[in-house]
């Protein structure tokens, strides 16, 4: 939802108040390019947290948004983020725990795994 209500705050101030500015056709597209690639690697962080029907919605909008990200994807978005290293560090540990705790509530037979 973050990313639609900021895609329409932008798309607001670009048809009022920003509509004569000068280089707003650069600006628009710069701000989707942020949002798109903003989508593109929360769609990763949410693959890694396990929520895989959130992170292809998240890869939809970001597709939708900077089309180039689906063959490039957007690393300067990283570089920006001063907590990119410790934000993925973080995700990526906790990956095996949480696929460990998926495949322990699976149904064994019909039935759930005792543990």
């Amino acid at each position: 939802m973050w990313n639609l209500h900021y895609e329409a705050a932008f798309e607001s101030f670009f048809a009022h108040e920003g509509a004569l500015l000068p280089d707003l056709k650069r600006l628009r597209r710069t701000a989707r390019r942020a949002l798109g690639e903003r989508a593109y690697w929360g769609s990763a962080a949410t693959l890694l947290r396990g929520d895989v029907g959130l992170a292809l919605q998240l890869l939809r909008f970001a597709l939708t948004r900077w089309p180039a990200s689906a063959v490039i994807p957007p690393v300067g978005y990283l570089f920006r983020r001063k907590d990119t290293l410790s934000h993925f560090g973080a995700l990526l540990s906790a990956a095996p725990k949480r696929l460990l705790g998926r495949i322990e509530r699976r149904p064994v037979g019909g039935r759930h795994a005792v543990h």
